[in-house]
């Protein structure tokens, strides 16, 4: 199919500008990276620096590692508070595969519903799994 878009060049330009259409954001990473948040939401990751390491934890597992096939395996320290992932393996240590490294905007616009915390000085996510501190404004302009 690749040969024929190959041999014929009004074919090829056609199928480019189709393609160019549906993928109107795809240079723009913080974009992607907000609708994977949207697409794999439970499956958050809190990321915590310990020194020069980070460790990762979940809200029904706990601490969990990086797969060491996935491509952020070797990665020491990473941006942003949060990893989005598509499956959790079991085998010598609970790992996660597939993860996107997301900050916590695109989890709070993106992400599952927010409740006031209890305190009222922020909103939770995950039943009170992750919770955010915010001024009153914020909170508000976010919930809405």
């Amino acid at each position: 199919m690749y040969i024929f878009f190959y041999r014929s060049p009004l074919l090829a330009s056609y199928f480019h500008a189709m393609v160019q259409a549906y993928n109107q954001y795809g240079s723009d990473l913080e974009m992607v990276c907000a609708v994977l948040c949207a697409g794999l939401y439970p499956n958050v990751v809190q990321c915590k620096r310990q020194g020069k390491r980070t460790a990762f934890y979940t809200k029904d597992v706990g601490k969990v590692d990086i797969h060491p096939s996935s491509v952020n395996a070797f990665v020491n320290q990473f941006p942003l508070p949060y990893l989005v992932y598509s499956e959790k393996v079991k085998t010598a240590s609970i790992y996660v595969r597939d993860s996107t490294n997301i900050s916590d905007y695109a989890l709070l616009l993106f992400g599952g519903s927010l409740i006031p915390s209890k305190t009222g000085e922020g909103i939770e996510m995950l039943g009170g799994y992750l919770h955010f501190s915010a001024p009153k404004r914020t909170i508000e302009l976010i919930q809405v």
